[in-house]
């Protein structure tokens, strides 16, 4: 009963979480787009416990391994999944040290580079081209950042006081607190470290107090996540892919939220 408690309360707790930080509605398209070109044979492997890929796998009936490091997650995350017929394998492991004794016609991930270290980056480019055969395909959707976007907090402010009704506040907000916030020369930002920059914006009189209780949705996320220059972050999946197609979505964030087709070089 712990353990249902537990992964309820983390399925709870991620529906909270809107686009950007899982893929919208058009941005599920793009990867329907491409998974359901797979001959039937194929074998997906999908860092991360994402639910909308997982179910589009189930759709199109096909085999997919999730690789992550909590098999918590992984569980706690299927009850957002669609209650459908899934041939799903769960590999516990973490990316930047992932090995696998097969190899896979598609490797996805939603957001899976934008969460590692800016650091271990190129070790997970390595371990997914490791990963993939020859005439395999890498789906990834990674946010980008570009050098004329600059959000003052009078900029965040009025934003988020002239924001859409229709529209979330997560999905209205994110990119521009985030990159307010961003740490450029470490290229890293926790959800940890954003809460406590804007509490003390707050403190200071700069922030209203409904934007700083909004965000505490982030504040014990110690992950730091990396916004890197669409033409850095190019530079180094060049290293290791081939990129057939750059697509986004129709949402509000799309110009920071790139999907990448890839195939080895």
């Amino acid at each position: 009963m712990q353990e249902i408690g537990w992964t309820e309360k983390v399925a709870k707790e991620w529906s909270q979480y809107k686009p950007p930080s899982r893929p919208s509605a058009s941005e599920v398209e793009i990867f329907e787009s491409r998974i359901k070109e797979l001959p039937e044979s194929s074998h997906i492997l999908l860092l991360g416990s994402t639910p909308e890929i997982r179910d589009l796998a189930a759709k199109y009936g096909l085999k997919i391994t999730i690789v992550d490091w909590s098999e918590e997650i992984f569980k706690a995350l299927k009850l957002l999944t669609g209650n459908k017929d899934y041939n799903e394998g769960f590999s516990k492991q973490d990316w930047r040290e992932m090995e696998f004794s097969e190899k896979f016609d598609m490797i996805i991930g939603d957001c899976a580079i934008t969460v590692v270290p800016y650091q271990d980056v190129e070790k997970v480019l390595n371990n997914i081209e490791r990963a993939l055969k020859e005439d395999g395909i890498v789906v990834q959707r990674i946010w980008v950042r570009h050098e004329n976007q600059k959000y003052s907090l009078e900029d965040v402010v009025k934003i988020f006081k002239e924001r859409p009704e229709n529209l979330h506040w997560y999905t209205s907000m994110l990119f521009p607190v985030l990159l307010h916030y961003y740490d450029a020369e470490r290229e890293s930002l926790s959800g940890e470290e954003l809460y406590q920059k804007m509490q003390k914006d707050y403190e200071d009189g700069k922030v209203p107090k409904e934007l700083l209780d909004l965000f505490s949705l982030v504040r014990n996320h110690k992950t730091p996540n990396n916004v890197l220059l669409k033409k850095n972050l190019e530079s180094l999946l060049e290293k290791y892919f081939k990129i057939t197609n750059i697509e986004y979505g129709n949402d509000n964030f799309k110009e920071n939220s790139s999907i990448y087709t890839m195939e080895k070089r």
